[in-house]
C-alpha cells in the first residue's frame, strides 16, 4: 500500500483559526502513519497555530500568499511549495477559488475543499458565493453550510471536539453565564448584553462573561457601560483553553445572527452545560430545543432574557439539559465520529 501525503491548506496561523486548524489536527493523529503523510501549509502566516504543529511533529510552510488573485508572486510561491511537497490530497480549507485552481494544475492532486462557515459570517451583504467550482470533494461543517454551497452537495461532516472529564458541581451561589465567539456583529453579542440588563434586576447574583477579540469590542465595552452593567458583564479577551474557562458557567449563550455550526456551542455541551442559542443555521442542528438547551428568534432581546431567566431559576432544569447535551456530544460530535468520515472520504477519492 503506497503513502498517501495530504496538505491541508489554512489561511493563518494565528487564534481566531484554532478550530479550523483542529480539524486538520484531528485528521492527521487519526490516520496511519504507515498510509499517510501530514503536512500544512499556511497562505499568509503561520502564527502561534504553526508552532504548536511544528512541535507534533506536522511539516509546515507558510507561503506569504497575502492578496489573492492580485498577488501574482503569493501565488506562484504557493505553487512551488505544491511542486516540492507533491500531495495526492490538498484540503483547502481557506483560499476561496485561486489556490483550488492552482492546486489542480501545478499538483496534480485531488482538491478537497472543506468549508466551515457561512458566508454571511463573513461578509455584511448577506450573498453566498460559495461554490464546488474545481472541487473533487466539497465538505461541509454542516448541513446549513451545505445548503449556502453551489453545485455539488457537499458532504456534511460534523466536527468533533474533546470531551473533557465531568466538572465538579460548583458551590450554591452566582449564576455564571459564558459567551465566547469573535466580537463582530454578526455574533448577536449586543442582544445578549441588553439581555443581561433586563435579567440582572431580577437576579442579583447574575455574573457574565464574554470570551473572545474581534472589531466590536470596543463597542460593546461601551454598551455595558452605558446600561450600567460592570459589575454584571466582563470581557476575558482571547482565552487559548475554553474548555477550562467554561466549567466555571452554569449557562452558555450563543445570539448568532447567522452560524455555519457552533463549535463554541458544542464545546459548551461537552462540558455538560445547557445553552440557549439563535434558532438559525447550524446551531438548529446540534441543539434540541427543551431537552440541551433553547433555541431563540435571532436578535429578540426579550425572548433571550425571558429563557435565559428561566434557566437561572431552575437548578434542576439547569443540570438535566446539561446532561443531555453532554451525552449529545459524546455520541454525535466526537473527534472520532469526524475524523473516520474525513478518513472514509479520502479513501474514496484515491480509489
Amino acid at each position: 500500500m503506497s503513502s498517501v501525503h495530504v496538505v491541508h491548506v489554512l489561511g493563518t496561523g494565528d487564534a481566531l483559526a484554532t478550530g479550523i486548524a483542529r480539524t486538520a489536527l484531528n485528521v492527521a493523529e487519526s490516520l496511519d502513519p504507515n498510509r499517510y503523510r501530514i503536512s500544512v501549509f499556511f497562505l499568509r502566516d503561520d502564527g502561534a497555530i504553526g508552532d504548536r504543529l511544528r512541535q507534533l511533529g506536522v511539516g509546515v510552510a507558510a507561503v506569504g500568499w497575502t492578496r489573492g488573485r492580485a498577488d501574482i508572486r503569493g501565488a506562484m510561491r504557493f505553487a512551488r511549495a505544491l511542486r516540492d511537497a507533491k500531495p495526492d490530497i490538498v484540503h483547502l480549507h481557506a483560499g476561496g477559488l485561486s489556490p483550488r485552481f492552482v492546486s489542480k494544475v501545478t499538483a496534480d492532486a485531488r482538491v478537497v475543499v472543506h468549508y466551515h462557515s457561512l458566508e454571511e459570517e463573513a461578509r455584511t451583504d448577506g450573498r453566498s458565493r460559495r461554490s464546488s467550482l474545481a472541487a473533487d470533494l466539497v465538505i461541509a461543517n454542516s448541513e446549513a453550510t451545505a445548503r449556502s454551497v453551489r453545485g455539488n452537495k457537499p458532504l456534511v461532516v460534523y466536527p468533533g471536539v474533546a470531551i473533557p472529564t465531568v466538572r465538579e458541581s460548583r458551590a450554591s451561589g452566582e449564576i455564571r453565564i459564558g459567551v465566547a465567539a469573535r466580537l463582530a456583529p454578526v455574533k448577536g453579542i449586543s442582544f445578549f448584553v441588553d439581555a443581561m440588563k433586563s435579567v440582572a434586576q431580577s437576579v442579583p447574583q447574575l455574573r457574565a462573561e464574554i470570551a473572545g477579540n474581534g472589531p466590536e469590542r470596543t463597542s460593546l465595552e461601551s454598551q455595558v457601560r452605558d446600561r450600567e452593567l460592570e459589575k454584571v458583564v466582563t470581557f476575558a479577551g482571547w482565552v487559548d483553553d475554553i474548555s477550562q474557562t467554561m466549567r466555571e458557567w452554569d449557562i452558555y449563550v450563543q445570539p448568532s445572527l447567522a452560524e455555519g455550526l457552533g463549535i463554541s456551542a458544542l464545546e459548551a455541551m461537552a462540558c455538560g452545560i445547557p445553552v440557549v442559542a439563535s434558532n438559525v443555521g447550524g446551531l438548529k442542528e446540534i441543539i434540541v430545543d427543551g431537552v440541551t438547551g433553547f433555541l431563540v428568534p435571532p436578535g429578540d432581546t426579550r425572548a433571550l432574557a425571558e429563557t435565559i431567566w428561566l434557566l437561572t431559576t431552575d437548578a434542576t432544569l439547569r443540570a438535566s439539559m446539561g446532561n443531555a447535551a453532554r451525552a449529545r456530544v459524546i455520541e454525535h460530535f466526537n473527534l472520532e465520529r469526524e475524523s473516520h468520515a474525513i478518513r472514509t472520504a479520502y479513501e474514496k477519492l484515491l480509489a
